[in-house]
């Protein structure tokens, strides 16, 4: 069976739920793994933060959400 396609969007929060980033992927096949590169900016270019962060993926009506942690010094 063929995996449904669908349009998604990443969004990142810091903790006081304010909204950092907006990644757009775009069209991905279902039932797959996917990788979306973040160079740690926030919608205004500037690099954020480290610290804790909560990522939010939107795909077909649904939602789920995910932390992460931004580490200085790290190499990212």
């Amino acid at each position: 069976s063929t995996a449904q396609i669908e349009d998604v969007r990443i969004n990142v929060y810091n903790l006081a739920g304010e909204l950092v980033r907006t990644l757009n992927p775009g069209a991905v096949p279902g039932g797959y793994t996917h990788y979306v590169p973040w160079n740690c900016a926030n919608n205004s270019g500037q690099t954020v933060g480290s610290g804790v962060y909560i990522g939010e993926v939107v795909w077909g009506g649904r939602r789920e959400f995910f932390k992460m942690a931004i580490i200085k010094g790290s190499g990212l």
